[in-house]
Order: structure tokens, then sequence, then C-alpha cells
């Protein structure tokens, strides 16, 4: 194979046993392989594609952390507007079939990698440590593996973390993009935990909503739409959702494990707030509870469910056109189907005067802005006196994601620059 003739040889194999032998080879033969001649650097790199597309999978676990849905509109959001460079000197992938260009994507991870590895490598000695921790946080998401697997990088993994939530946040309030409820949720949950999260949150959400529609098929059959019905009677759908959020079936075929509870003896545990943790302990507050409802709801039936925001309790509205009579649902107290009467005594308990306006859906916006104001009140009132406590550093920075102190921030350097958006990389004490 090193000669030119064993490569004018080899070329004179059959296409498919050329391809067949290609497909057994590993990556640093496949480059040196591709190096020989122009007829095998145009097999590889162009007719072996799904061959790339298999080892970037193998390799790198992150290979597409962008949700295909959101991918060009956040690439192009993020060139636009200063931020991550995703992929900005990379190549942009098709979707479409047979268009791939998997080879230039592993060629272009690879030397990513390279410059990555460098970059922490001088992290670690401490030369540069700002410009080079810049250049690791601003490539994002392309080079998050490699800081990932590193562990003595777990300041690292932090600030990475923190900001690709913030970017994501960002994009999804601004960009103007079609999103769910739970997409800002997720979000700023990354803030807190691994990029996974979203697929995890996904893959529960699309369980339970195949649950719900299992039982409804078992009573009533396919789905139908016609118009403005629905694809199952209404009331019938929150009587199979109460049993997700704890209610007791009169079928016992009809019960849920593990269903959702509202968290009464710990409702201030900054979890509650959190969709993954809610998901995965099983307990929340009203208005996490709420968005995990109506997640379930338009998975399951395609149903866009209302979230509203009463005095002091989050409950879920139905939609006029969906019911002939205004009816509310309320998670936290096992799905219980309320009417405006029922709603109108939850406002009194708060010595609130009630009006028909508190009754009004709220936006998803709004929704975000509850959650993370009742995020920042349930970290910071134990530690209020404490001005020296670590968790100052997961305070100050979650206060960027308010609509009010986002206006103040344009552009990634920005976000790096404030002052509240501390980097545990540059300052040891906010790890212990």
């Amino acid at each position: 194979m090193n000669t030119e003739h064993d490569v004018s040889a080899q070329s004179h194999l059959p296409p498919e046993v050329q391809h067949l032998i290609i497909s057994c080879l590993d990556v640093k033969t496949l480059f040196r392989l591709l190096l020989t001649c122009h007829h095998y650097k145009h097999i590889i790199s162009t007719d072996c594609q799904h061959l790339w597309k298999a080892h970037l999978d193998e390799r790198w676990e992150h290979g597409k952390l962008i949700p295909k849905q959101y991918r060009d509109e956040k690439i192009e959001w993020s060139r636009r507007n200063g931020w991550c460079l995703h992929r900005m000197e990379g190549p942009q992938l098709e979707d479409t079939e047979g268009k791939d260009k998997w080879f230039d994507e592993y060629l272009y991870r690879s030397k990513l990698d390279t410059m990555a590895e460098r970059w922490m490598a001088d992290i670690k000695v401490h030369r540069d440590m700002r410009s080079n921790l810049h250049k690791l946080l601003r490539y994002g998401e392309d080079v998050y593996d490699i800081v990932v697997k590193d562990f003595y990088n777990r300041k690292h993994i932090v600030d990475l973390g923190r900001c690709l939530a913030y970017q994501e946040w960002r994009f999804i309030h601004d960009s103007g993009v079609d999103t769910c409820l739970e997409d800002g949720a997720v979000a700023f949950a990354k803030f807190f935990t691994s990029h996974d999260v979203g697929a995890m949150v996904d893959y529960y959400l699309d369980e339970m909503a195949v649950w719900l529609r299992k039982r409804l098929q078992q009573r009533f059959g396919k789905p139908y739409s016609t118009g403005s019905e629905t694809m199952y009677p209404i009331r019938d759908v929150l009587v199979y959702m109460s049993y997700l959020f704890g209610a007791t079936p009169s079928n016992a075929e009809d019960s849920f494990e593990n269903p959702f509870q509202g968290n009464t003896a710990d409702y201030y545990n900054p979890g509650n707030s959190l969709i993954d943790v809610v998901i995965e302990e099983r307990k929340g507050i009203p208005i996490s509870l709420a968005v995990i409802y109506v997640a379930v709801v338009r998975r399951a039936c395609e149903i866009e469910l209302d979230v509203v925001g009463l005095p002091g309790h989050i409950v879920v509205g139905i939609p006029e056109e969906l019911s002939s009579e205004r009816i509310f649902v309320d998670p936290f107290n096992s799905g219980r189907i309320m009417t405006v009467a029922d709603s109108r005594e939850i406002v009194n308990r708060y010595n609130v005067t009630f009006h028909d306006r508190m009754l009004d859906p709220i936006s998803q916006v709004d929704v975000w802005q509850r959650m993370i104001r009742n995020l920042i009140h349930a970290i910071s009132a134990p530690i209020i006196d404490d001005h020296e406590s670590s968790e100052w550093s997961t305070v100050l920075p979650l206060t960027l994601f308010l609509v009010d102190e986002m206006q103040r921030i344009t552009c990634f350097e920005e976000l790096l620059d404030h002052e509240h958006w501390r980097l545990h990389s540059l300052d040891p004490r906010y790890l212990r």
C-alpha cells in the first residue's frame, strides 16, 4: 500500500470491494490511505460519508447538541449577535440524506480538539489563563467533550455549561424561534447540570405522553381531529392526566407508577423549580408541575393548554374553544379539575380580591421568569446574611437570566466581563 504499484493495483479492484476494505480500516489508516492518491482521496473524503458519520458518533458523544429544529436558526443567530462560534469556521451539515459532509465535520472537530487540548494544557500551568479560557468558552459545545473528559477541569465544565445554558436562554428569548414551554425550563436547568438534560427531559416527557395516548386509545380507539374539535374529549384527557399527578383511578390498570405530587414537605427546595430534578424526584411546586402537565398533553394529544398565574398559585387553564365552560387543573393537588369558583377560592386564601383577569393565561416568558425568580429566592433565602457563602456564585449569575438584566448584556464578551458572571476557573473560592 505504500508504493505506487500497490495503490494502482488496489484501485482496480471492484468498487464494492474497495468500499468493503475501507470500511474495515481505523481512522489513522484511512487518513494515510487518503494521502496516497487522488482516487482514494475522492473515495474516502466524498463517497464514504456514512463511514465518517459512524466515526464521528463514536468519537464525539456530543456530536450534535443543538436540536435539529433549531440548529440552523441557532447558528445564524449566534453569528449575527456575537455569541459563541457555533461552527463559525466549520462546515454547515445538511439534513438531506446524501448531502451530509461528515468527512469535513470529522476533520474540523479533530483540528478543534487539538487546539482545545493545547488551550487546556496552558490553563493547567496557569499560562495566559483568561485568554485560553475565553477561547474554550467561545467554542462552546464544539469542545464540550474535551473539557468533560478531563476531570481536572471540573471548574471549566461548570463555566462552559453555564455559558452554553445562558446562550441557549438568550436564543430562545431573542431569536423569535417557535419554542415550547419546556424549552425555556430546560435552558436554565442546564445552568445547574450537564448539557444532556434536554435529552433526559424529552425522553421522560415522551414516555409519559405515550402512556397517556395508549390509555386514551384503549378507551376511544384511534384519535380524530375535525375542525376545532380535539383528538379526544378534553375532560377525559384531564381525568387520565390526573393519574399522572397522584389521583387514584377506579381501574387499577390506569394507575401510573411513581406519579407526580406537590412537594409540600420541602416547598422551597431549589430543585422544585428545575424541570429535570422534578421529573427525577416526581415532586415539585405548582409552576414546574404545570410546565410538565402542559408538555405531556401537547405531545400526546396535540393540544396546547394555558398556564394561569393566580396570585400565589399556578394552575393549568383549558382554552375556551376546547370546553363549553371554563375549567382549570391544579397539577399540584393531584391534577384536580377546577371551576371558576374553585379558582376564586384559591385567590381568596391569599386575602386578595379576585377579578376575572386573574384567569387570563400568562406568556411563556412570564412562566420562565417566575420560575427563575423562585429559584433565586430559594437559593438566596438561607444565605441572605452570609455574604461569604459560595452559593452567591450561583445566585448572582442566575439574576442575569431575568429580563431586566438581559437587556444590559448584548454579546458574549459582555457576559464574561459582567461582575456577576463569576468564572470558577479563574477564582478557586467558588468551588470548595
